[in-house]
């Protein structure tokens, strides 16, 4: 019991100590470039999964594989569906 109130206490002094020290404007991520480049990657990948659900010369088993691919490795394994997996 006392080593659970010690972890609460420390949670909470470090929750009050991040409140108090701002971060500066610099470091700060840009949400609008952020939620915009986030927006187009989920339309590509989007996309990318309908092109592999509609294609009629993949097995099952590629598309399942290649949906795995873009959706675990979501850059890289877009820019490599695009490379090698579309068809032409």
């Amino acid at each position: 019991m006392k080593t659970y109130k010690h972890a609460l206490a420390l949670a909470g002094a470090s929750m009050a100590l991040a409140a108090c020290s701002p971060v500066p404007k610099a470091l700060r991520p840009n949400t609008f470039t952020g939620g915009l480049f986030g927006l187009i990657h989920l339309i590509v990948v989007i996309w990318a999964i309908v092109d592999i659900v509609g294609s009629d010369k993949k097995s099952s088993g590629t598309k399942v594989l290649w949906i795995l691919v873009v959706a675990f490795a979501p850059l890289l394994g877009l820019i490599f569906y695009i490379l090698a997996g579309r068809e032409k």
